[in-house]
C-alpha cells in the first residue's frame, strides 16, 4: 500500500512515520542556503539512519541505503505536475502539492 509521507509549512520540522509496520521519525529541514530541502531518518528510539539526504523528485531516495535491513526499502519522490527532467523541489512545492512524498513498499514495485 502506498504511504503519503506528511509535510507541514515549516522550514524545519520532524513527522512520525509508521513504513511496513515500523516507526520512524522524519526529520525535514530547508536549506535556504542551497535551496533544497533535506531528510534525516531515525529509528524510534531516535538513533540516527541517514542524516541529510537532499530531497529530490523522480528518484528512489533510499536506493543506495535498502539493503541495510534498518530501512525501508521504497521512499520516493514522485511529482504531481510534469515538469520534464528537473529534479530541483522549491520551498512550498510540496506543502501546496505539486509534489507530494510517498513510501512504496518494495512488494508493490512490480505494479508500477
Amino acid at each position: 500500500m502506498i504511504v503519503a509521507i506528511p509535510f507541514q509549512d515549516y522550514p524545519y520540522f520532524s513527522e512520525q512515520v509508521t513504513l511496513d509496520s515500523v516507526p520512524y521519525v522524519f526529520e525535514f529541514c530547508w536549506n535556504n542556503r542551497g535551496s533544497f530541502w533535506s531528510l534525516t531518518i531515525y529509528d524510534k528510539n531516535n538513533n540516527l539512519l541517514i542524516a541529510g539526504l537532499k530531497v529530490v523528485k523522480n528518484l528512489n531516495l533510499l536506493n543506495n541505503y535498502g539493503k541495510r535491513d534498518i530501512l525501508p526499502e521504497g521512499l520516493l519522490v514522485a511529482q504531481s505536475q510534469a515538469d520534464g527532467d528537473n529534479t530541483e523541489i522549491a520551498y512550498g512545492d510540496i506543502y501546496i502539492g505539486l509534489v507530494n512524498i510517498v513510501y512504496i513498499p518494495r512488494s508493490d514495485f512490480a505494479t508500477l
